[in-house]
């Protein structure tokens, strides 16, 4: 296949299929969509005339195949990679973590302190307002509570949000497959994953503000599909990704 064209939706998902041996029948029985959707799939980036794909077939196939939809979205130009990379560095990041830790007077001293770092930069400050405009937000969310959480309900329904104990169970499968003379509970995984110094990790691995949480990174970056073989530069990502996540979790 031309490398170039793996930068498309259709020759990712070939190189997908490839990859994990699927055919397009099986892509098309197991998704519950036409083999003929499945072969426009495959065309979409590729030839000017192939008809773009539903945000809903898009979903089955992210599920059946075990991908990020939002790649897929992404992919099929439905969304840019401004709507999904973060643009904040690993330890602007860390540091926002570590903020919310803190009691609320000591936020208050951090936007203090950062207020006056921002006055000697030239930089205008929002931290004597931004507290009381965030509690002002709650109360607007608050007020309109039915139509926010139906329209968190249908974003989550888009991008087939996982509960976080979908995803440990996912995270301590992959992690006792790999490493058969360990064990692996769901609080030890837990503990890898909020740590900042393991989350600041994760963020230079996974830059997407789609995936902000520690434990929705570790799920991506340790996911592949247990019925099916692993490639070993794959097993090998996963076992180098997790040692280092493990070294970091000591810390502290």
């Amino acid at each position: 296949m031309d490398q170039s064209n793996e930068k498309t939706l259709g020759g990712f998902l070939r190189r997908t299929l490839d990859t994990q041996h699927i055919s397009n029948n099986s892509l098309a029985h197991a998704t519950g969509i036409a083999e003929g959707t499945v072969r426009n799939l495959l065309r979409y980036g590729i030839d000017a005339d192939a008809p773009a794909p539903h945000p809903h077939t898009l979903r089955a196939v992210a599920e059946f195949l075990h991908l990020n939809p939002t790649h897929l979205f992404r992919l099929a130009g439905y969304i840019t990679d401004a709507d999904v990379l973060s643009h904040l560095s690993p330890v602007a990041e860390y540091v926002g973590q570590r903020f919310d830790a803190l009691r609320p007077d000591q936020q208050k001293m951090v936007l203090d302190i950062l207020g006056t770092l921002e006055k000697s930069n030239g930089l205008p400050n929002y931290g004597a307002v931004i507290l009381d405009y965030i509690a002002a937000g709650k109360t607007l969310r608050q007020r309109h509570l039915t139509r926010l959480e139906w329209l968190d309900l249908k974003i989550s329904d888009l991008l087939g949000i996982r509960t976080d104990q979908l995803m440990l169970n996912g995270i301590q499968r992959r992690l006792q497959d790999l490493f058969p003379d360990e064990t692996f509970t769901f609080d030890d995984i837990q503990k890898v994953a909020d740590h900042p110094v393991a989350m600041a990790i994760m963020s230079v691995l996974l830059p997407r503000k789609d995936v902000p949480r520690g434990l929705d990174k570790l799920y991506y970056l340790t996911w592949f599909d247990q019925d099916r073989e692993v490639p070993a530069a794959t097993r090998d990502a996963i076992i180098d990704t997790w040692d280092a996540l493990q070294r970091a979790a000591q810390i502290g």
